[in-house]
């Protein structure tokens, strides 16, 4: 579990008292990160404290081994941009938004490279983590989110689209709309 902070990493099985923060309980650091995610049997944590940029994986198959050999780190610099602002998993894929740009991580099963990373758009992201939305369409699956212009925008993991036009700007109906 983390927060919008960068506190201490925690982890909790089945009660309360079995939870504690990383620190204690791993054989490594679990690094203060403002998001993580499971996925492919890594522990996934982003935007990093002092290092915003930074996605950090454990050990596979371990969420709190961070041993020197075992675990590893991507930067994702954009240029102009800010350090990582959310992330969501989508198909076969991790995805990371920063505001202006949306980077896609490929599982690749070797631990050399681990992941192959791709910078899907470079012109729209997102400021708002928990505007990022999974949903079910009648043409399948696709993520929402509110773009740093206020625009919000359909990803289908390949290309994000602007979808907002109808409730951009006052309609004379409604006080709410996306420039308000």
């Amino acid at each position: 579990m983390s927060t919008d902070t960068w506190d201490e990493i925690q982890r909790m099985t089945t009660s309360d008292v079995s939870h504690f923060n990383l620190i204690t309980g791993g054989t490594g650091t679990a690094p203060k990160a403002k998001f993580v995610f499971s996925w492919n049997n890594h522990a996934w944590f982003a935007n990093n404290l002092n290092s915003e940029d930074v996605v950090v994986h454990s050990a596979v198959n371990s969420y709190n081994n961070f041993t020197v050999s075992l675990y590893g780190t991507n930067t994702l610099f954009t240029e102009n941009d800010l350090g990582i602002t959310g992330g969501f998993i989508f198909g076969k894929s991790l995805f990371f938004t920063k505001a202006f740009s949306i980077h896609r991580f490929t599982y690749t099963g070797s631990p050399n490279p681990l992941v192959d990373i791709k910078h899907v758009e470079t012109n729209i992201g997102t400021k708002s983590p928990r505007s990022i939305k999974k949903v079910i369409t009648p043409d399948g699956s696709a993520v929402l989110f509110l773009g740093t212009n206020k625009k919000l925008y359909y990803f289908d993991g390949y290309e994000p689209a602007e979808i907002s036009d109808s409730v951009d700007v006052t309609n004379g109906a409604a006080t709410v709309y996306m420039q308000n």
